[in-house]
């Protein structure tokens, strides 16, 4: 059989050479290296598996097209079967078919009718798609036969290729498995397909109990098995192997219910139904999680520094901590001696015959039995060992205990947002308005007073004050402010919008309070709210009874709007603000403690002229009940550095406006009409 193959291919060889002679062949370059082989169409395998007499049933699952036909181009159209490690995108054809390479297996596929080699055929005049692929053996049944001294067992590639002056220009190819070969004797047997490429694992991650990890897999041909196509194979030191099934999409595994402290050999297995492949082999140890680092202060002395820090929180039960490492640099180099030792039990060091005025860094790191359990290590502290002789300075200072004061100033407001109107309630649109600085005075005490009568020395600082008492010392303050300050709201406009029910009925008018400024310095961090409440508005020089000479408080309304307060605004955060003490400079670092004002403007309250002054319902009525101008709302922090604890948000200084809209109905007889806005803060 393999003499007559030979002999057909010296035939085909000669035919060949006599073709491409007689034809006007255009120049072609070999495909790059690494181009891959055509998706479109599929080339159909039938049998499964076979041996040397089994005939190969080939066909494609559609028309398959060279770029150019063999009239007019001179395309050829070969087969091949080649080493998996050959790249079938470079092969060069002659007229025997594909060129050898040394050290690879190389050869045509044959007839299955006649043994003839399937080489050098031509394709159909060219299409808009190419010149297709005609000219198959009958029944598309081919066969293989070995070269002489044999096929090897291994992965081969079988397919397609079109040639163009005996270059590959585009091929087609499936797998399959040649195994059980006897050599020159010629016996093997082929299976579609290969062996799945071996999963590559990646670095395991140990947890409490338990390993997770990740690999790749490339193309599988055919596809994993449906049952035990991927899975995990895990061998605890000492025990036997045990296997995870996984999903044959799956990329990442995790292997529950180890022991901890006790390592662990983790592989893939990919298996289809040619063979199964493995993965390289991973070893972790499964530890408990780690516990918490420890925190590290440092503190310069004569001729040395003082190390302190506390113990790790959160250790797990199943190790016990055996010893503290202290490791100490200066000038990023490490000292005589590091790392040192401390006891389990122990919280401090001291480091002795330091070199005075050099910076020593430290870091400590608590140890465990088992060893594979590795402590966090704490923060770096640094110190700068002190020179033999100190002195020293105590400094006291006293923080008052402070007030909750509510001020104002007349004449000043700030800026005020544009609101649009409102048909129903108060249809004029307003502008927005700038803040004004300047005070026009006010009625009350020429100068606040603190209890007792005397001068308040905060006053300088009037309407941000800081209250103690007469003799400077820290009781508690009840101080007398400026409590009066006029509104004038000019003269109301007709309403006259057709789209308003108000239209002609009411007269409209607007402005702004004057500044409120709520000052808290209290030793005690407590919510706080500012309220006011409208009286009803009286007509000057008359009794105000009757509609025609008073109406109701609830025909006024507000826009509060907080302008200030003491957070990342006028002050700023308190977070940052203080250099470390170093007396270098160098190493200065912002402080932990954080605090911020939390203040809210109050709901915006339209003018009601529904509702009367005597119902017991909250729903409008405007201002002619109490109205919440602005209050503190309690927000998590970490005012004591901590992180665990609440700030109310109470404390510092706020600055509140409100725009002003007034509704005056067209019974009420002409003149000016007064009434008091009354605040309170609590």
């Amino acid at each position: 059989m393999r003499l007559h193959a030979r002999r057909a291919l010296a035939v085909m060889a000669a035919l060949g050479a006599a073709i491409t002679a007689s034809l006007p062949l255009s120049t072609a370059s070999a495909l790059p290296p690494g181009s891959p082989a055509e998706s479109s169409p599929t080339i159909n395998l039938s049998p499964s598996t076979g041996n040397q007499g089994t005939n190969l049933t080939l066909s494609f699952s559609g028309a398959a097209y060279c770029q150019g036909d063999t009239s007019t181009n001179g395309y050829f159209w070969q087969t091949f079967l080649v080493s998996n490690a050959v790249d079938a995108g470079t092969l060069t054809f002659d007229g025997g078919g594909p060129v050898g390479i040394a050290g690879q297996y190389v050869s045509p596929l044959y007839q299955a009718n006649d043994e003839d080699p399937v080489v050098n055929r031509g394709t159909a005049a060219a299409t808009a798609s190419g010149g297709q692929l005609t000219g198959f053996p009958v029944g598309n049944n081919y066969k293989i036969i070995p070269n002489t001294g044999g096929i090897p067992n291994g992965v081969y590639k079988l397919g397609f290729a079109c040639a163009l002056a005996g270059q590959t220009t585009r091929y087609w190819q499936i797998p399959i498995t040649i195994t059980n070969s006897t050599g020159a004797a010629g016996g093997f047997t082929w299976t579609f397909g290969a062996v799945p490429p071996a999963p590559v694992l990646a670095p395991l991650t140990v947890g409490d109990g338990q390993l997770s990890g990740s690999f790749t897999l490339g193309s599988v041909v055919p596809a994993l098995s449906a049952s035990g196509g991927l899975q995990v194979l895990y061998t605890p030191q000492g025990g036997s192997q045990q296997t995870i099934d996984l999903a044959n999409s799956a990329t990442t595994f995790i292997i529950p219910g180890l022991s901890n402290f006790t390592s662990v050999d983790v592989q893939i297995r990919a298996t289809n139904s040619v063979g199964s492949t493995l993965s390289n082999t991973r070893t972790a140890t499964p530890v408990p999680a780690a516990a918490g680092a420890p925190v590290l202060t440092a503190t310069g002395v004569a001729n040395g520094v003082d190390l302190s820090w506390t113990a790790p929180a959160g250790e797990p039960a199943s190790v016990t901590r055996t010893s503290y490492s202290i490791t100490v640099t200066a000038g990023g180099s490490p000292i005589v001696g590091s790392p040192f030792s401390a006891a389990a039990s122990a919280t401090t060091l001291s480091l002795a015959g330091l070199t005075p005025g050099t910076a020593y860094s430290a870091q400590v790191t608590a140890l465990y039995t088992p060893a594979a359990y590795t402590g966090t290590a704490s923060n770096i502290a640094t110190a700068t060992a002190l020179a033999n002789t100190i002195i020293t300075q105590s400094i006291n200072v006293d923080r008052p205990n402070g007030s909750l004061v509510l001020t104002q100033v007349c004449g000043v407001s700030g800026a005020l947002p544009a609101e649009p109107g409102v048909p129903t309630q108060f249809p004029t649109p307003l502008g927005a308005l700038s803040a004004t600085t300047t005070a026009n005075g006010f009625s009350g005490p020429t100068a606040p007073t603190v209890a007792g009568g005397g001068a308040d020395p905060a006053y300088p600082l009037y309407p941000d004050t800081i209250d103690i008492d007469a003799t400077g010392g820290l009781g508690a303050v009840t101080a007398n402010y400026p409590t009066n300050c006029g509104v004038d709201l000019g003269t109301g406009d007709l309403i006259v919008d057709p789209n308003s029910p108000l239209e002609g009925l009411y007269f409209a008018a607007s402005g702004r309070l004057n500044q409120v400024t709520v000052t808290q310095t209290s030793n005690t961090d407590v919510v706080w709210a500012v309220t006011g409440s409208m009286s009803t508005f009286t007509r000057n020089g008359s009794s105000g009874v009757g509609q025609d000479n008073s109406f109701p408080g609830s025909y006024l309304g507000w826009t509060p709007v907080v302008n200030d307060r003491s957070t990342s605004g006028s002050l700023g955060e308190l977070s940052g603000l203080f250099p470390a003490d170093d007396p270098d400079g160098t190493a200065a670092t912002p402080q932990s403690w954080n605090y911020r004002q939390n203040v809210e403007a109050g709901a915006a309250v339209q003018p009601d002229i529904v509702s009367s002054d005597a119902t017991t319902s909250t729903t409008g009525r405007g201002l002619a009940v109490s109205r919440t101008l602005a209050r503190v709302l309690a927000v998590a922090g970490t005012g004591d550095g901590t992180g665990a604890d609440t700030q109310v948000g109470g404390l510092g200084i706020a600055k509140i406006d409100a725009r002003l809209k007034l509704l005056i109905p067209v019974s009420a007889d002409a003149g000016t009409y007064s009434g008091v806005l009354t605040f309170t803060v609590i």
